[in-house]
């Protein structure tokens, strides 16, 4: 969630007593508010609760800051599942068999599967490792491409390009990417998008005829079939994907994948394509100012477990547990408010409503 990052902001303080140890974005705040204008909140409690253990005043506002954003998250998402739920359940496993009967014969440059994922704002591909299945125990690379298809003006773009794996020759060879390459399910340039795994043609190896399906019953294609469709391809021109033919006979052309297919529902917090706008957008000031109360929240709760006795902490846990009280209160207000009114929720395809009647169950009638 890095579109959280300095949401608030812990000071402006300009307190020479209060330099040592202060970061240097602490007076940074995108929203316009910082946590020691909280009301009732006293920076110099905070600072008399420093201890080595915990760390001084910057060091605990900052990690209060950082929780009361992940409880944020947390809670606006709870929120939301009372009264949504997920469209599809989310999918981790292999698209494409391991298995093959034959080696395949294709002079084309590259060769490999179509990714044709649904329309699906928040939705993502997740794709964890490439399986590869080739008749000679050599170096095989593959590329990966996306694609929009409905936009005239977008050419395709690759976007991973692997390092050459060594292939075992007539056993499927797993490539680990380092880190999964998440792609999303929609085009943020308008139109569906596509996507390409490719085995790259050196001449030194043939594909397998691994299928898509054994077209018996008994694959998981009902798992992933609500999130997309998926087919080899084979061509030479990847600045024109037009040009591909489609492989006959479900034949994936040598690929396996291991992905995931989720929905990303903290998306309706904020995101790349839907950033905060403080300036005309009220729920964002209003996610502003429920991190601050839940940032002040977790700083008294810590300075009240803390072992570290002093005038400020004898003299003000009653203070503290009566604003941890008040702002616990304000803070849920806002979480609910935030929950019934963002309209991200309408531009998020990953949830619907749940049923408000219940579920409707057939019994039997007894006499």
């Amino acid at each position: 969630m890095e579109c959280l990052d300095n949401i608030i902001g812990l000071s402006q303080t300009t307190c020479e007593c209060l330099e040592e140890g202060r970061p240097s974005d602490y007076n940074v705040s995108k929203s316009g508010i910082f946590l020691d204008r909280l009301e009732g909140f006293n920076i110099n409690l905070a600072d008399g609760s420093s201890d080595c253990a915990d760390g001084d005043i910057w060091a605990r506002m900052a990690q209060a800051v950082e929780d009361a954003k992940l409880d944020y998250r947390t809670d606006l998402m709870g929120c939301v599942a009372r009264t949504h739920k997920p469209r599809f359940n989310a999918f981790t496993g292999q698209l494409g068999q391991s298995s093959f009967k034959n080696t395949l014969n294709i002079a084309h440059s590259y060769f490999g599967m179509e990714l044709c994922p649904r329309y699906l704002k928040g939705g993502f591909v997740t794709i964890n490792k490439v399986g590869i299945i080739v008749n000679a125990s050599v170096p095989v690379s593959f590329e990966i491409y996306s694609d929009n298809i409905d936009n005239g003006d977008e050419f395709p773009e690759l976007i991973y390009s692997s390092t050459p794996i060594n292939a075992t020759a007539d056993l499927i060879t797993w490539a680990s990417l380092t880190t999964p390459l998440e792609l999303p399910m929609w085009s943020q340039a308008g139109g569906y998008i596509r996507y390409f795994v490719l085995l790259v043609n050196d001449g030194t190896f043939k594909p397998k005829d691994n299928k898509s399906s054994c077209g018996c019953g008994k694959d998981n294609a009902k798992a992933y079939s609500h999130w997309l469709s998926f087919k080899g391809v084979q061509g030479n021109d990847v600045t024109n994907f037009l040009t591909f033919q489609e492989s006959n006979n479900l034949v994936l052309n040598g690929v396996a994948l291991n992905v995931s297919l989720n929905c990303k529902v903290s998306e309706i917090i904020c995101s790349d394509e839907y950033p905060l706008d403080f300036l005309n957008d009220g729920n964002a000031m209003n996610m502003a100012y429920a991190i601050r109360f839940k940032a002040g929240i977790k700083l008294f709760e810590d300075i009240l477990s803390s072992d570290n006795i002093n005038r400020f902490t004898l003299l003000n846990k009653e203070h503290c547990q009566e604003k941890i009280t008040e702002w616990s209160t304000i803070y849920g207000k806002y979480i609910e408010d935030t929950c019934k009114n963002t309209d991200r929720l309408t531009e998020n395809d990953c949830l619907v409503c749940r049923d408000s009647q219940g579920t409707i169950l057939k019994r039997n009638i007894r006499a």
